[in-house]
């Protein structure tokens, strides 16, 4: 085709294709100051079903009277400076590149809880392992059954039980690491919530858990979430008044907060 001297980072010619429909091209810098694209950290979103088709990208802007910036506002298919264009993928920025969370970030966040509980729960997902299956045929469970605490005797989970359910599987959607193995593992666990929940947030515990980790490094921390009035990612969301409002909302200035 005509070269009209835009500059395009990928060959791609179905990059070409889209970007001819759009003017966001490469994405190199954003148009609203607030963000920095090229120190900002994203979120592949495909397969949690954020796509620039499926959020109404101004429900997160603060002055309506802005444009919604691609990843901040709304998922955009465009990827991240250095990575392959993919037609299949979408994207989101967590964070505004200078050391905030995006607009967006919650309800990505959500997703990604959302669909790793669906997962987790899927049963058509899972093969157990042999001993899995063993011990569960034995104590007739269930496979959302609660695993009964104690290796031998049945009653009150003690420090020693080491009792761990395992079951391995794959994602059934075609999405960025849909041919990983992932592990489904349950067991019970001898320690308060509040506690595990610190085991599991705390990158430099995570040998005390998963043997054959290497190490997880913490890149970005947008909140600690201890505070959870002011952590974004606290499962409290603001939703705008429409017709319905659930049960034990609170409304405060015109909002119900869930």
């Amino acid at each position: 085709g005509e070269d009209d001297g835009t500059e395009y980072d990928y060959e791609d010619p179905e990059y070409d294709a889209l970007s001819a429909a759009s003017d966001e091209h490469t994405l190199k810098s954003a148009a609203d100051a607030r963000f920095d694209r090229s120190r900002s950290h994203f979120l592949r979103t495909a397969d949690l079903g954020l796509t620039q088709d499926t959020i109404y990208a101004e429900q997160f802007l603060e002055d309506e009277r802005t444009k919604p910036e691609p990843h901040y506002h709304h998922p955009s298919p465009h990827p991240p400076p250095g990575v392959q264009f993919n037609i299949d993928e979408n994207w989101v920025s967590v964070d505004d590149g200078r050391g905030g969370h995006s607009p967006i970030a919650p309800q990505a966040v959500d997703a990604l809880v959302a669909m790793g509980y669906r997962a987790a729960s899927d049963p058509m997902m899972w093969t157990p392992t042999s001993k899995t299956r063993k011990y569960m045929t034995e104590k007739e469970l269930r496979f959302d059954d609660i695993p009964i605490p104690g290796s031998v005797d049945e009653g009150v989970g003690g420090p020693d039980d080491g009792d761990c359910l395992v079951w391995s599987g794959k994602f059934p959607h075609k999405y960025h690491g849909h041919d990983q193995p992932v592990v489904r593992s349950q067991a019970i666990v001898n320690m308060t919530a509040e506690e595990l929940v610190d085991l599991l947030m705390d990158s430099g515990r995570v040998g005390e858990y998963n043997k054959s980790s290497i190490g997880r490094d913490d890149e970005l921390v947008l909140s600690d979430g201890t505070d959870l009035d002011s952590c974004p990612f606290s499962g409290q969301r603001k939703k705008k008044l429409t017709g319905v409002v659930m049960a034990g909302a609170t409304i405060v200035d015109g909002n119900a907060v869930m």
